[in-house]
């Protein structure tokens, strides 16, 4: 198929030794990138101009979470709040992308660009929407 390749697989050594395997675990994935336990908004933003907007500018941010989850390509982060956090760092400013709780008839319902925002990854309660900044 088409721009899919072989999975390579990169070994890190551990420290066998090490007092706790979890923690040492840990240690090394943070230290290698592998799982990112804090991210800035840019890179989010980043993230969402090359898989996310292309045929849009919109997003649904529980459909971005879901996929950073399942696809190997994108980034590992620790947990939802990872990304949360991220999406709210970015919220706050006019260089990232706005937010909105959902689209009824082509208009973007609680609108929200450059405010700072709390949010929630729960489609049942909130649908962010990541809307790219033009």
């Amino acid at each position: 198929m088409k721009g899919l390749s072989e999975i390579k697989w990169e070994p890190f050594l551990l420290n066998a030794s090490a007092p706790n395997l979890t923690q040492e675990i840990m240690r090394v994935l943070k230290e290698n990138e592998i799982l990112i336990t804090e991210w800035a908004p840019i890179h989010l933003a980043n993230l969402l101009k090359r898989w996310f907007w292309k045929d849009g500018a919109e997003a649904n941010a529980l459909d971005v979470w879901h996929k950073t989850c399942a696809y190997l390509y994108l980034p590992r982060l620790k947990d939802d709040q990872v990304f949360q956090r991220a999406i709210e760092a970015g919220a706050g400013s006019q260089d990232f992308f706005g937010l909105a709780q959902g689209k009824e008839d082509g208009r973007y319902l609680g609108f929200s660009f450059g405010q700072s925002a709390g949010i929630f990854l729960n489609s049942a309660i909130l649908k962010v929407v990541l809307i790219r900044n033009m």
